[in-house]
């Protein structure tokens, strides 16, 4: 039997031209939703939002805003992991100044979460902690996150 070598061409050039697609990122993107303060168990909550990106699957970088009033926000420049329960580890590494608010916060924060990821509900619940020099220190601020994926405002 001779082989059609002609047939097998465009078999073979699909064969060459695969390439694996990257996993899409749930983590993504733009989540809003409430910070609190006043410890783990408080009510009292400030509007909170997160501008994530992921960098080769497994780190983390974006933007934290706390709304304190409606002329004052903290802006933070945040990074981190992903690990492969869906669990997220972030510091916020760097104060990001508004103009004419100079300001720094008396403290940064440390963020452990989960991201869940249905079809109808997507959402990211966790816990912060002040950053301090000692680990178990009882006096250190910390609190609850609980953020929604922001929807599109497209028209």
């Amino acid at each position: 039997m001779k082989l059609n070598w002609t047939s097998l061409l465009p078999f073979a050039l699909m064969l060459c031209s695969f390439r694996p697609l990257p996993a899409q990122h749930f983590l993504e993107g733009h989540w809003e939703g409430s910070i609190t303060f006043g410890g783990i168990y408080s009510e009292q909550s400030y509007p909170f939002e997160l501008f994530l990106t992921v960098k080769g699957g497994v780190k983390v970088e974006g933007r934290s805003f706390v709304y304190l009033g409606p002329d004052n926000v903290i802006e933070m420049k945040v990074r981190g992991y992903i690990y492969n329960d869906r669990s997220v580890a972030l510091v916020e590494s760097e104060f990001m100044p508004r103009e004419g608010k100079e300001n720094e916060p008396p403290f940064f924060r440390k963020y452990q979460f989960v991201y869940s990821r249905g079809f109808w509900d997507t959402g990211i619940d966790g816990y912060w902690q002040q950053i301090t020099p000692e680990v178990m220190d009882d006096n250190r601020e910390m609190g609850r996150i609980k953020l929604n994926k922001a929807k599109s405002k497209k028209a």
